[in-house]
C-alpha cells in the first residue's frame, strides 16, 4: 500500500450502516451520580494502568512524554508486527502467519465509569499486548459498549461465519453498571476482540478469508481510526493537547499492530510532528521527523518525504542547530526531480487534509 492510497479510509466517518441507531447507541448511558473505577489487570500489566488526575498542563507533559517515548523506541523497528503481516495479506505462508498471531492477544485490564453532563457511561480498557512482552508502554484502548455493538452489528454483516455465534453481551434495561455486569462484559469483549484477531488460527481450509475480519473497515476503525480522527480534528481546531492525549492512543495501536514503516504509521508522526511545533517543542518535533525519515527509508517518493525534509529544515532553525545537512538533502531532491520549492506541499496542510469534513 503506498502513502497515497491509505488515505481515503479517514476522509469521511463510517458509513450509516455501519452504526447503531440512537437509542442503541445511548444505551449505556444514565443519569450522572457516582463515578466508579474496576481494575483486574493481570500481570505483568498489574499497576500500569492509571487514570491520574493531573492538571491540564501535567497531563499535556505526560503525553508529550509518551509521544516522545514512543518515536524513539529502537525495539519497534522490526517487522514481527501482526496486523498487516504479509504472509497473511498476499496467502503465503500461514504457518508463520498463524504462529505470530499466537503472540497477540487483548487483555481486558480496567474498567470505568465516566460522567459527560448529565449522562455517564462506561468505559472499558483492553491491553493489546504480545505473550511474556514486558512493554512499559503497552498500547491500551477504551471503548464504551456502544462502540463494541457497533463493530459487532458490522462484523455479523460482513463476517457472520466468524462472529455470530459469539455470545456478544446483550444490552441490559437496568443494572448495566452493577459490578458484576461491567466484569463480565469485560471479559466477553476481551474474547471477543480475541475471537477476531485469532480468526484464522483455527480454519486450516480457508484461512485468507478468516484472516479479512482483521483487516475491515470496522476492526480498523475500532482499534484507532476512531481515536485518530478526534486528533486530527482536534488540530484543525488548534487544541493541540487534546490532539497529543488522542495521537499517544493511536499511535501506540499502530505500532503494535503495523509495521513501523507503514504509510499510516508516517502519517500519524507527521501528526505528532505538527503538533510539537504548534507546541514549540522543536527538539522532539526534529527527533520525531528525523525517526521518520529513516522509517522511510528508500522510499522518497513517499508523499511525506519532501514535506518532512522541508520541514527538517525549519524547525532546525527555529530550535537554534545548523540545518544545512536537511539543506543539503533537500536540495539534492529537488534537482533530482526537478522542482520547486514552492511546489512542496507543507506538512501541516497534508496533516490538516487527512480527515475532511
Amino acid at each position: 500500500m503506498s502513502c497515497d492510497q491509505w488515505v481515503s479510509k479517514f476522509e469521511t466517518e463510517p458509513s450509516h450502516h455501519d452504526q447503531l441507531d440512537d437509542h442503541e447507541v445511548d444505551e449505556d448511558e444514565v443519569e450522572a451520580d457516582n463515578n466508579y473505577q474496576y481494575e483486574f489487570a493481570p500481570p505483568p500489566l498489574a499497576g500500569r494502568i492509571r487514570h491520574h488526575e493531573d492538571d491540564e498542563e501535567q497531563r499535556l507533559e505526560r503525553n508529550l512524554d509518551t509521544l516522545r517515548t514512543l518515536t524513539t523506541r529502537k525495539s519497534i523497528a522490526d517487522n514481527d508486527n501482526i496486523l498487516r503481516s504479509n504472509d497473511l495479506m498476499t496467502g503465503g505462508d500461514f504457518q508463520f502467519g498463524k504462529n505470530r498471531l499466537q503472540d497477540l492477544q487483548f487483555e481486558s485490564v480496567a474498567a470505568r465509569t465516566v460522567a459527560e453532563g448529565k449522562k455517564k457511561f462506561v468505559l472499558y480498557a483492553l491491553a493489546l499486548v504480545k505473550n511474556d512482552d514486558l512493554d512499559e508502554l503497552p498500547a491500551i484502548i477504551e471503548r464504551r459498549y456502544s462502540q463494541f455493538a457497533t463493530l459487532h452489528k458490522a462484523l455479523v454483516s460482513s463476517h457472520p461465519h466468524i462472529v455470530k455465534k459469539f455470545n456478544f453481551p446483550r444490552k441490559v434495561a437496568m443494572g448495566n453498571f452493577s459490578q458484576s455486569t461491567i466484569v463480565k462484559r469485560s471479559t466477553a469483549f476481551q474474547d471477543y476482540l480475541n475471537l477476531i484477531l485469532n480468526s484464522s488460527c483455527s480454519h486450516k481450509d480457508d484461512p485468507t478469508t478468516y484472516a479479512s475480519v482483521r483487516y475491515t473497515r470496522a476492526f480498523e476503525e475500532f482499534l484507532y481510526i476512531s481515536d485518530l480522527r478526534k486528533a486530527y480534528q482536534a488540530i484543525r481546531n488548534s487544541d493541540y493537547a487534546s490532539a497529543a492525549d488522542y495521537l499517544r492512543v493511536g499511535l501506540n495501536v499502530q505500532l503494535t499492530v503495523l509495521n513501523y514503516n507503514h504509510p499510516e504509521v508516517i502519517a500519524t508522526m507527521c501528526a505528532v510532528i505538527i503538533v510539537y511545533s504548534a507546541l514549540r517543542r522543536y527538539i522532539y518535533a526534529i527527533n520525531t521527523a528525523d525517526t521518520a525519515l529513516q522509517w522511510i527509508g528508500n522510499g522518497t517518493e513517499c508523499k511525506y518525504y519532501l514535506p518532512l525534509l522541508q520541514t527538517l529544515v525549519t524547525l532546525s532553525f527555529n530550535a537554534g542547530y545548523s540545518n544545512e545537512k536537511y539543506q543539503k538533502l533537500l536540495s539534492v531532491e529537488l534537482k533530482n526531480r526537478n522542482i520547486l520549492t514552492s511546489h512542496i506541499t507543507p506538512l501541516s496542510q497534508l496533516v490538516w487534509s487527512m480527515f475532511q469534513d
